[in-house]
């Protein structure tokens, strides 16, 4: 304030300073807002009102991570930044209307208190007694973990839904379609929260070999794989396309180049993936959790991306009341539609058979 006085011309005198000691905690609020810029204050203020009205609630969890695209930096100077904000827009707010309009309870690492920290002592003794269901036999289908998972599900979703929790439930735990469906039914939560991991993996692994196939940077490859996340799989080639070209066109103009047998070999491949996998190494842990990576981001994100998520039909390609690998656009709110696709009468067959082994599976567990 000093030194805008003194670049004005029409102001002459003398400018004193002198500190009390409740000056300190505007002193303090000088720093963390030199620190920020307007704009980022508003954006801030923008974010957390319009949290607090999607949610209707008077108490929020915010995490440092949705304010990235704010604050460029490491990960401290995100959270200082965050925090800063939050505790400058409540002393301001609370000045203004001479009460506590926006008050922040942090907790230690700033960061969402939507997870559980399991101790490690717990956690062994959670290994000891729950071994035999999270521990991946190299003979056995996705199918054969059903039994042995829901129970521990049955354990864990409960206390999750009776602390207050309201966001969303991703699953992954194989079979993943039916452990979402259990989810689902568990939870009592709207089907649209809900969702597993579905068949993204199988489709990014399908577009990663469909472009090393037709020497095309997979990024440019639009296909998916559908249905059950494991033997009943399908690629509906007939959507499959690189760029705005369809797949199988390519075929028939190639002059036998491209044959439609190697793609053949390649849905083949994506479906058995998993199997060499765990024959090698006992187990999946980076694709899977490369997937949920990026079905977090697509959520945390508002992205509104187009993911192969595992998602419940409710008359979509003519099926009902079943999770299953589908492409969904995936926002904020979890699942907010699945995406409308002109399969040919074959691939809605294989869909149906697909839906068909998921209800008889699930048949019997309630």
């Amino acid at each position: 304030e000093i030194g805008r006085a003194a670049r004005r011309q029409d102001i002459q005198g003398r400018a004193v300073t002198a500190f009390a000691p409740s000056d300190i905690r505007y002193m303090s609020t000088l720093y963390r807002l030199s620190e920020l810029r307007q704009f980022q204050i508003r954006e801030l203020l923008r974010k957390v009102t319009e949290t607090l009205r999607r949610k209707n609630s008077r108490f929020i969890t915010v995490s440092p991570d949705e304010f990235s695209y704010l604050f460029p930096g490491d990960d401290d100077s995100l959270q200082n930044k965050v925090k800063n904000g939050l505790l400058l827009l409540g002393s301001d707010l609370e000045a203004r209307y001479g009460f506590s309009a926006l008050r922040m309870l942090a907790t230690d690492s700033q960061e969402s208190i939507n997870y559980v920290n399991v101790p490690e002592q717990a956690e062994k003794k959670f290994l000891h007694k729950y071994a035999d269901y999270v521990e991946y036999q190299p003979d056995e289908t996705r199918l054969d973990l059903l039994k042995r998972n829901a129970e521990v599900f049955r354990s864990i979703i409960d206390p999750v839904t009776s602390s207050g929790f309201n966001g969303i439930f991703l699953v992954a735990t194989n079979p993943v379609d039916i452990m979402t469906r259990i989810t689902c039914v568990l939870s009592g939560f709207n089907p649209r929260r809900v969702l597993g991991s579905g068949t993204t993996l199988d489709s990014a692994r399908l577009r990663y070999l469909i472009g090393d196939y037709l020497k095309v940077d997979p990024r440019n490859v639009h296909a998916y794989v559908m249905g059950e996340h494991g033997d009943s799989e399908f690629v509906p080639w007939s959507q499959a396309l690189v760029s705005t070209k369809s797949i199988l066109e390519l075929c028939r103009e190639s002059g036998g180049r491209i044959e439609e047998a190697r793609l053949g070999q390649i849905e083949e491949e994506v479906r058995t993936a998993a199997y060499k996998i765990i024959e090698a190494k006992k187990a999946t842990y980076y694709g899977i959790g490369m997937a949920l990576t990026r079905i977090t981001k697509a959520i945390l994100g508002d992205e509104h991306s187009v993911l192969t998520v595992s998602a419940m039909l409710r008359g979509d390609f003519g099926q009902r009341d079943v999770f299953v690998g589908v492409p969904c656009i995936i926002n904020q709110n979890g699942i907010q539609k699945v995406l409308p696709l002109s399969l040919t009468d074959e691939e809605l067959k294989k869909l149906e058979d697909s839906c068909n082994t998921l209800r008889s599976s699930f048949e019997g567990i309630f």
